[in-house]
């Protein structure tokens, strides 16, 4: 059952002033799952124009609301069908009705059925082509199939009919009258639908394509969707996601969907798997508990130099935003800096402090987790607990220093023993 809820005639009525008002009380509106809401256009047309004139016309009066920004509504073209107002159930359609008119004075009307509380349950749209000339030109005694279109799709949004002359330039009121073109939506109709339809205004124009810069992957592309909203940046190169503390994909999501129950971490040298590639103590960020693979940077991700950072001296697109550099484990004396790119060039990292050699003095030099292991207090000369052997008293200076140096091989050498490199 449809029910006949709005139309137009090209009779003037005095109304109530007011800068816009709902359909209903409370307002009708479509649900969000429904939008974008798809409509359709009966391949007939008008018998005055022939369908190829008149679906710009019908699109370009739908688009003004889709246009509208800080809103949600949009509406989508499906297509021509075979399909009217009076058969297409569960179907948007706009078609025109050439004999048999039966809504009196109307040129024009919005019909609804089986509506859901306060939400549009389906709409459609019937133009009187019995008694009503149209054109695409505004032509005196035609009817303008962009306004009227425009105007019964804002009954659609869920505004009513503003009649009278307070309101001579709102589609909501304007295309009331013979030979008259109104294309562009008043502050009234904008108002109204965004108070019904509240959401972010726009950050761009749908379709749009511009340069993005990632975090991890340089400068890409990303497109403007429906929504006015910027998509994810996209980078043509881009790897797939693997579970290594990486944006692999360069999506701005660093190990989605991979990782299991594993949270990574940047890799320590500390016998564990920190960023959850499951491989144990790879060359990332060990500073100078590593041995060096190269004396320079392979721009790969990886520390080949041992310094502590990171694809220091590499190449990056201007604009890329900082990035964290160096060791942080959340214990001992390491700490994580900052890299810039700078001139196309990754910088220096700034207030990192990278893994040195254990020293017997209550802090956790390599930032292993664990404290004073296997290490000797040189500066004291004693081993204050720390299970290094201590220099005996009648040795001479310089067996004192073999004796320390031997400690510390012997204590390099069990390290590197159960930090197998890989």
């Amino acid at each position: 059952m449809k029910a006949f809820l709005a139309g137009c005639t090209v009779l003037l009525l005095a109304a109530p002033a007011g800068a816009w008002r709902p359909m209903r009380d409370p307002p009708i509106t479509w649900a969000p799952e429904d939008i974008p809401v798809q409509w359709y256009l009966n391949q007939q047309g008008s018998d005055d124009l022939g369908i190829d004139v008149v679906e710009p016309a019908v699109e370009a009066g739908y688009a003004e609301w889709t246009d509208v920004d800080c809103a949600t509504i949009v509406f989508e073209y499906m297509g021509r069908t075979g399909l009217a107002y009076d058969n297409s159930p569960g179907r948007f359609v706009i078609s025109w009705v050439e004999s048999g008119w039966t809504a009196g004075p109307e040129v024009a009307g919005m019909m609804i059925s089986s509506p859901a509380g306060d939400h549009f349950g389906e709409a459609d749209i019937v133009m009187n082509g019995d008694s009503s000339q149209w054109s695409v030109t505004g032509e005196s005694n035609t009817l303008d199939v962009q306004s009227i279109t425009a105007h019964e799709v804002g009954h659609a949004v869920g505004l009513d009919d503003l009649e009278g002359s307070d309101h001579p330039t709102s589609i909501m009121h304007s295309p009331y009258m013979m030979g008259t073109q109104v294309h562009v939506l008043s502050a009234d109709d904008i108002e109204g639908t965004q108070t019904l339809y509240p959401g972010p205004c726009c950050a761009c124009t749908p379709e749009e394509v511009a340069a993005c810069a990632t975090a991890s992957c340089g400068s890409g592309l990303h497109a403007c969707g429906l929504d006015c909203q910027w998509q994810e940046c996209y980078v043509p190169d881009a790897g797939d996601e693997i579970c290594d503390g990486y944006d692999n994909d360069c999506d701005g999501h660093t190990d989605e969907d991979v990782c299991g129950g594993c949270t990574p971490t940047p890799e320590a040298c500390d016998d564990r798997d920190n960023d959850c590639d499951t491989v144990i103590d790879e060359n990332r960020v060990c500073g100078p508990e590593c041995t060096p693979l190269a004396d320079t940077e392979s721009c790969d991700g990886n520390d080949e130099d041992c310094d502590g950072v990171i694809d220091d001296g590499c190449s990056c697109a201007d604009g890329t935003p900082a990035r964290a550099c160096g060791l942080d484990t959340g214990s001992g004396s390491c700490r994580a800096g900052e890299q810039a790119c700078t001139g196309g060039v990754w910088g220096p990292c700034t207030g990192a402090v990278a893994p040195r050699r254990e020293l017997c003095d209550g802090v956790d030099n390599d930032c292993d987790t664990t404290t004073d292991e296997n290490a000797c207090n040189v500066d004291s000369g004693g081993d204050e607990g720390c299970g290094c052997t201590v220099v005996s008293a009648g040795r001479t200076a310089a067996d004192a220093g073999t004796a320390v140096g031997l400690a510390l091989a012997a204590a390099f050498l069990t390290r590197r023993r159960r930090r197998p490199r890989r």
